[in-house]
């Protein structure tokens, strides 16, 4: 089957009847021009199947018009909800991004980040799986702008991470303001800074009718969520079982699916499920 062939900015220029100019400047709403010109040069370019040279136009505005997301979180569950807002906020300037993952190793993270300043990216987010740790790979002094997202960054970066007191407090306000009177809270290991904010949280709000997992006694589960539902349905089970009710900081479906299996009998307590 024979290659189709490019579509030249110059093949729509003759199309539409203007010089090359003119249709690049028509297609960067740069340039004066008459409202029907420019809109003859878009109809035109979008009949012939036009598309513009990303390199001809990294080459002329100085930007790749791409953004390396550099991370850790190999089960993907903050990174892909971070790279998917990201992709929707930039799909309609054209700007891409493309994932490279780390694990913790700081050669590989080493090599990918060397990729992305060879590729010319215009900015880098780095995102993690815990607010408390550093990638393994040294982004400071780079030749373009990063943002950190759900991991430690150096003190005068630009980072963003979730508020997990004020999660742990709205979900545990919100129990109480719908009758339930006992809560449990289980959570993860207290090493995680996530976790001490959470279950502090919870402390604070529910008072002497709430426990923690991370109170003498009940054991703290690990970090993955068939775990905290093999806590959660073990606590179903005791004299604290309740109704699993989702909230900001009950994140795992294995939990939601517990909400029709004990809602009809434990109308008086309920349990909260943190995720890290």
């Amino acid at each position: 089957m024979a290659k189709a062939e490019r579509i030249r900015i110059y093949d729509v220029a003759r199309v539409a009847g203007v010089s090359v100019a003119t249709a690049s400047k028509a297609l960067n709403d740069t340039g004066r021009m008459t409202e029907e010109t420019r809109k003859r040069v878009k109809q035109t370019a979008a009949a012939l199947g036009f598309r513009p040279n990303a390199m001809a136009r990294a080459l002329t505005q100085q930007r790749s018009f791409t953004i390396g997301l550099l991370t850790n979180d190999t089960y993907g569950r903050f990174t892909l909800p971070v790279m998917a807002g990201v992709s929707e906020a930039l799909v309609d300037q054209g700007v891409s991004v493309f994932l490279c993952g780390i694990e913790d190793d700081a050669a590989l993270a080493k090599l990918h980040l060397d990729a992305m300043l060879d590729k010319q990216v215009d900015g880098i987010i780095a995102t993690g799986k815990r607010i408390d740790r550093r990638l393994p790979v040294d982004l400071s002094h780079l030749p373009v702008p990063v943002v950190y997202a759900f991991t430690e960054g150096p003190d005068d970066a630009v980072t963003l991470v979730s508020d997990d007191a004020q999660g742990a407090r709205d979900a545990t306000e919100w129990l109480h303001r719908i009758g339930r009177a006992r809560l449990v809270h289980v959570t993860g290991p207290d090493t995680f800074a996530s976790v001490t904010a959470r279950a502090d949280a919870f402390r604070a709000v529910a008072g002497q009718g709430g426990r923690s997992c991370t109170d003498p006694g009940p054991r703290p589960g690990g970090m993955r969520p068939l775990t905290g539902f093999g806590l959660a349905t073990r606590r179903v089970r005791m004299e604290y079982s309740a109704a699993m009710t989702r909230s900001p900081v009950a994140w795992s479906m294995p939990c939601v699916s517990g909400v029709s299996m004990c809602r009809a009998t434990y109308r008086s307590s309920a349990l909260t499920i943190g995720k890290s």
